[in-house]
């Protein structure tokens, strides 16, 4: 059976739309926010061990451009360390 999981509403950096936090941490820089996402991303595999290996996909348009590029190398970055890597297929950007 094949499985999608779109991750496609992350309120990034915390403080913008949605995200909030509890001790008043603040993202100021993109490079801030990729570590953010790459915990994140660690974090959501490390939980839902059954989805481990799965493909990952990084999109997005417009401003996308700029920090996925960033984020993308935060995961790859985070990879080094991990047991099990991140199986990161591919970084997609529209009207960058």
């Amino acid at each position: 059976m094949l499985v999608h999981l779109l991750l496609a509403q992350l309120d990034q950096p915390v403080g913008v739309g949605g995200s909030y936090a509890k001790n008043g941490q603040e993202v100021a820089r993109t490079e801030q926010a990729a570590v953010d996402l790459q915990a994140f991303i660690s974090l959501f595999f490390d939980t839902f061990a059954e989805l481990k290996g799965r493909p990952l996909h990084l999109s997005g348009e417009s401003y996308g451009g700029r920090y996925l590029p960033i984020f993308t190398a935060a995961v790859l970055d985070g990879n080094r360390g991990r047991k099990e890597p991140i199986n990161l297929k591919s970084l997609i950007i529209g009207n960058g």
